[in-house]
C-alpha cells in the first residue's frame, strides 16, 4: 500500500483514523494519559511532548526509565547512568507532535526510522530549551535524537498508537468485571471473568492469572509494578492482556527472587514481566514493559499474538520476546533490549513484521535458539527496521540481526528450515548481520537449511575487522543448505556470487553448501496493493483518481449496512435486507491487464446459525463499472454484459463458515472458516499462459478462464468467464447485497504478469556463439568446446547444480527460463579457469522443462534440461 506523506521543513503529517459511514463523519479523536499520581518519581526530568489533533492539544505525559551508575558492568552491560524516556497516546485524525527538551543547546534533531522519510529536522529556541514539531502520517514509533546527546545516552521514544478498538476496552462497572484498587491483594471473586487496571501505581508483586479470568486490562495511565503468569494448560479459556498501560519490574533486583550475587544462572528461578504457558490463542497487546529484572514476554502456547508492545530494559537477560509454540505472530512491536530481542525455542509457521529494533548490547535482534530445536513449517521476517545497535568489539558469539547459537543440549534429528527474511532495514552500522555456525566448542548436530535473505538493506562500518555473516554446518549429515539471497545490499553494493567472500561480507566453513545469490526476473506488475494498515479512516483509501492503493468509492447504500476499517481490515457488516455495502474502483487500470492473479483474505463472522445463504456477495472484474448502485440491476451488482469473471461468497449455516461460488456455473466450493486468502487467476487473453501457483507449481491456464485457490489448493479449474470477448479487466466491485453478517476483507493485491507469447520455449536470443544441446536426462555434459555447460536437477534433489568448464576466468550470467520463456533466475558468477560448480534454489525450479543460458563477454551456452 502506498503510504501517504506530507512533508515540511519543521512538519511530517500524521493521519490516523477518520471514521465514515456512508457520508457521515464521526470527527477526530485524540486520547493522552494521566499521570499515575501526582508528582511521580517516573516522570521524565528532561522532555516534554505535547499533541495537537484538530482543535484538541494536550500534554502527553513523559516517563523515564533510568540504569544504574554502579551496578556490576555484567549485569548493565555499559548501560550505567543512562536514561531511556518515552510517551504514549492514541488518536484518529490528524496529530502533529511537538518535542521540547529542556536545557537543550540542539541545532536539530534526528526522527527515525529513515524508512519513514521524516529525516533530520531543525530545532526552534524556546524558554528552557529546544524544541522540534513534526507531523505522521500513521500510527508509528519513533526515535527523536537530538544531535546534542552523542551516543543517545537520554534517549526518547514516541509511541503514537491507533485508537483501542471500543471491543477490547471493558466497562470497567460491568457484572464480570473485577476492577482493582491501588491496595488491592488481587484475590478476584467467583463470576469475574476480567480483571482491569485504572489509572494509578500498583504494586501486585507476582501475580498468577485465574485460570477464569479471559482478559487483563491495562489502562493508560496504569503503573502495574510486578509479574504476572498464566497457566492454562488444564483450560480452553484463551486470554488477552492488553491496554495502554505499563508493567515494570523497577523495584526488584536482577534475577529476581534471587537476591544477593552471585545470582542464580538457571532462568526458572527467574520471575518474567507476563508469561503464558498451555493454551492457545493468546493475546499481549499495546501494554508497555520496561525494567525487567529478566525475561519480558514468554509466550509458551499456540497462536499466540504479540501487537504493539514496547519493550525497552537496560539489564543483560532481558530477553524482549520469547515464542514456544506453533502459528505465533509478533507485529508492530519495539523492542529495546540487553539480550535477545526475539527469541524462538521450538515452534512452526511464527511470523514478526513491522517490528521497530533498538538493540544494546547483548544478545541478537532474532535468536533461533540455545538448543537444538525444529522450527519448521513456514516462517516469514519481514519489513522490520533495525535504528540501533550497540554491540561493541570483540565480537560476542551471540550477537547478529539473526543468529542460532544451539550450544546447550537439545532435541537430536533436529532442524530449523523454511525462513523468508526479507524487508529488513538498518538505519545503523553493525558489526554482524547472520551468524548461523555449529561450531562454537560445545555444539550438537541440527540441520539448518532453506532460509531466503531477500531485500535487506544493511550497513557495516568501513574496514570492517572480520566477516558480518556466518555459515557453517556440524558434519555431513547435519549441514546448512540451500542459503538463498536475493536483493542483499551492505553499504549499498549488491551482494552476489562474485564479490560475497569479499572482505567484510559472508564467510562459509565447512558442511555448508554453496550460498547461493540471485535476482529473479519479477515479470508481474503490481497494479492494486491494500492492507489497510495505514489509517482507520475510509477517506485515505478513496479517490476519484485513485493510486494502486486505493478506490474510486467504499460505501454503503444506507445504514443497514455499516462499513468500516475495523482491526485494519475493510469490514462490511450487513444488518437489514434492504441496504448493500461495497467497494468500487471504476478507474480503468493503465496499461489494461491481460492477466490478473487477483489475492485477499476473507473472514466471515456473525451469519445467521442454521441458515444457508447463496451468494450473499460478489467479488467483479470487468469494464464499465460504475460507483454504486448499476441503473439495470439496482444494485451494486454489474449488468452481465461489462462482466468478465465473478467470484461468489455462500454463508453456510453454521456462523463463521463460508464457501466461494462459480456464480456462472452453479457449483460452490467446500466450507471454510477463520480467515482464508485466495488467489483467483483470470486470463483474459488470446492464448494460454503459464503462472507460478501458491503451491510453487507451474499452473496452465487457456484463454477466458479462471481459476481459484484456497490457501495452497486450487479450489475451481479452468472455470468459463462470464463476459463477451470484448470485455476487458479494467474495473474491480465487490457487492454485499444479501444476507447478514460480516465480511472483512484485507491484503488485497492485484498483479499483472507480463505475457510474452503464445505457449512455447520463449528466451531472449543469444547472439554470441552459441551452443547448444537438447537433454532428457537428468544429467547432460557439454561437447568440448571454450564453453562446457552442464545441469544436474533430479527431482528428489532440493538443489539443481549447475556446472561450467572455462577456458579462462571471467564475469559471466547464469540465467534460467522455465517452459514458457519466465526468467526464474538470473544471477552474475565469477568463473575461474577450469571447473566451476554453482548451486541453485530448487523453489524457483519447479519439475518440467528447462533452459539454461551462460553468457560471457566472449562466449555463450545455451542448454536445454528437464528436472
Amino acid at each position: 500500500m502506498k503510504s501517504l506523506f506530507v512533508l515540511t521543513k519543521l512538519t511530517v503529517c500524521l493521519t490516523f483514523c477518520f471514521i465514515l459511514i456512508g457520508d457521515v463523519s464521526y470527527g477526530q479523536t485524540l486520547i493522552t494519559y494521566p499521570e499515575p499520581v501526582a508528582a511521580f518519581e517516573k516522570k521524565s526530568d528532561l522532555y516534554l511532548v505535547s499533541v495537537t489533533s484538530g482543535s484538541e492539544t494536550k500534554d502527553s505525559y513523559v516517563y523515564v526509565s533510568r540504569a544504574s551508575t554502579g551496578a556490576p558492568l555484567w549485569e548493565w552491560q555499559g548501560q550505567e547512568g543512562k536514561t531511556f524516556h518515552f510517551t504514549t497516546f492514541s488518536s484518529s485524525g490528524t496529530a502533529t507532535i511537538t518535542v521540547t527538551k529542556l536545557g537543550s543547546t540542539a541545532g536539530s534533531a534526528t526522527l527515525r526510522p529513515d524508512r519513514v522519510g521524516l529525516g533530520t529536522v531543525p530545532t526552534t529556541s524556546v524558554t528552557g530549551g529546544k524544541q522540534v514539531t513534526f507531523t505522521l502520517s500513521q500510527s508509528r514509533k519513533i526515535s527523536v535524537e537530538f544531535d546534542d546527546d552523542a551516543g543517545n545516552q537520554h534517549a526518547l521514544m514516541i509511541f503514537a498508537d491507533p485508537l483501542e478498538e471500543a471491543s477490547d476496552i471493558p466497562d470497567s462497572t460491568a457484572a464480570n468485571v473485577y476492577k482493582v484498587s491501588t491496595v488491592d491483594t488481587l484475590i478476584v471473586p467467583a463470576g469475574k471473568t476480567i480483571v482491569y487496571f485504572g489509572p494509578g501505581v500498583y504494586n501486585i508483586h507476582y501475580w498468577r492469572i485465574p485460570a477464569t479470568v479471559s482478559q487483563v486490562y491495562i489502562s493508560g495511565g496504569a503503573y502495574v509494578r510486578g509479574y504476572i503468569g498464566a497457566n492454562r494448560a488444564t483450560t480452553t479459556l484463551s486470554l488477552k492482556i492488553n491496554g495502554r498501560g505499563i508493567i515494570s519490574n523497577d523495584q526488584w533486583n536482577f534475577h529476581y527472587p534471587k537476591v544477593t550475587p552471585p545470582y542464580d544462572p538457571v532462568s526458572t528461578d527467574w520471575y518474567k514481566s507476563i508469561v503464558i504457558s498451555g493454551g492457545k490463542k493468546h493475546s499481549v497487546e499495546g501494554i508497555t514493559l520496561v525494567d525487567g529484572t529478566a525475561f519480558n514476554v514468554v509466550l509458551s502456547c499456540d497462536s499466540s499474538l504479540a501487537k504493539n508492545l514496547k519493550i525497552h530494559g537496560f539489564r543483560y537477560n532481558n530477553d524482549g520476546i520469547t515464542l514456544a509454540g506453533s502459528d505465533a505472530t509478533v507485529t508492530d512491536c519495539f523492542v529495546r533490549v540487553g539480550d535477545d530481542g526475539i527469541l524462538t525455542n521450538g515452534s512452526k509457521n511464527f511470523k514478526i513484521d513491522k517490528c521497530v529494533f533498538w538493540h544494546l548490547r547483548g544478545g541478537s535482534i532474532i535468536q533461533l535458539g540455545w538448543r537444538p530445536h525444529n522450527i519448521n513449517g513456514t516462517n516469514l521476517i519481514e519489513n522490520c527496521d533495525v535504528i540501533h545497535a550497540e554491540w561493541v568489539l570483540p565480537q560476542t558469539q551471540n550477537s547478529g540481526f539473526i543468529n542460532y547459537m544451539g550450544n546447550v543440549s537439545g532435541n537430536s534429528n533436529a532442524s530449523i528450515e523454511n525462513f523468508v527474511i526479507q524487508d529488513i532495514y538498518f538505519d545503523t552500522e553493525v558489526l554482524k548481520l547472520i551468524d548461523l555456525r555449529i561450531d562454537r566448542g560445545i555444539k550438537y548436530p541440527i540441520n539448518i537449511r532453506n532460509f531466503l535473505f531477500k531485500n535487506i538493506h544493511a550497513k557495516i562500518p568501513s574496514a570492517h575487522p572480520s566477516f558480518s555473516s556466518y555459515f557453517n554446518g556440524y558434519d555431513a549429515t547435519n549441514k546448512e543448505s540451500n542459503l538463498r539471497f536475493n536483493n542483499f545490499y551492505i553499504n549499498g553494493t549488491l551482494i552476489n556470487q562474485a564479490n560475497h567472500t569479499d572482505s567484510g561480507y559472508f564467510k562459509r566453513g565447512n558442511y555448508a553448501d554453496p550460498l547461493i545469490f540471485f535476482e529473479y526476473a519479477d515479470l508481474s506488475s503490481e497494479i492494486f496493493n491494500q492492507n489497510f494498515n495505514s489509517s482507520s479512516s475510509l477517506s485515505t483509501y478513496i479517490s476519484s483518481t485513485p493510486d494502486n492503493g486505493q478506490f474510486t468509492s467504499v460505501n454503503s447504500t444506507g445504514t443497514g449496512t455499516i462499513v468500516s476499517i475495523n482491526s485494519n481490515k475493510l469490514r462490511f457488516n450487513r444488518s437489514a435486507a434492504a441496504d448493500y455495502g461495497y467497494f468500487a474502483r471504476t478507474a480503468d487500470f493503465s496499461p489494461v491487464p491481460e492477466v490478473i492473479q487477483y489475492k485477499a483474505e476473507v473472514t466471515v463472522s456473525g451469519n445467521t446459525a442454521g441458515v444457508t445463504q447463496n451468494q450473499v456477495a460478489v467479488f467483479q472484474v470487468g469494464k464499465g463499472f460504475v460507483d454504486g448502485n448499476n441503473a439495470l440491476t439496482g444494485t451494486p451488482l454489474e449488468n452481465n454484459a461489462l462482466l468478465h469473471s465473478r467470484l461468489g461468497i455462500n454463508f453456510a449455516p453454521t456462523a463463521g463458515q463460508f464457501s466461494f461460488r462459480d456464480i456462472s456455473g452453479a457449483l460452490s466450493s467446500a466450507v471454510f472458516s477463520g480467515t482464508q486468502a485466495f488467489t483467483w487467476v483470470i486470463n483474459n487473453s488470446s492464448k494460454t499462459v503459464s503462472y507460478v501457483a501458491p503451491d510453487g507449481s507451474d499452473e496452465l491456464l487457456a484463454a477466458d478462464r479462471w481459476d481459484l485457490w484456497v490457501g495452497n489448493v486450487k479450489i475451481f479449474d479452468e472455470k468459463l468467464s462470464n463476459g463477451a470477448a470484448d470485455v476487458t479487466l479494467s474495473d474491480l466491485k465487490f457487492a454485499f447485497i444479501s444476507g447478514t453478517g460480516i465480511i472483512d476483507l484485507d491484503n488485497i493485491l492485484i498483479t499483472s504478469p507480463v505475457i510474452t507469447g503464445a505457449l512455447s520455449l520463449l528466451v531472449p536470443p543469444v547472439s554470441k556463439s552459441v551452443i547448444t544441446t537438447v537433454a532428457t536426462t537428468d544429467e547432460v555434459a557439454k561437447k568440448k568446446d571454450l564453453l562446457k555447460l552442464s545441469v544436474y536437477a533430479p527431482s528428489d534433489q532440493l538443489l539443481v547444480d549447475v556446472s561450467v568448464n572455462s577456458d579462462k576466468a571471467e564475469q559471466a550470467e547464469l540465467s534460467i527460463y522455465n517452459f514458457n520463456g519466465k526468467a526464474l533466475i538470473k544471477t552474475k558468477v565469477r568463473l575461474e579457469k577450469g571447473n566451476n560448480k554453482f548451486t541453485l534454489p530448487v523453489s524457483t525450479i519447479k519439475p518440467g522443462i528447462h533452459i539454461a543460458i551462460l553468457t560471457t563477454n566472449t562466449n555463450a551456452a545455451r542448454l536445454k534440461f528437464i528436472r
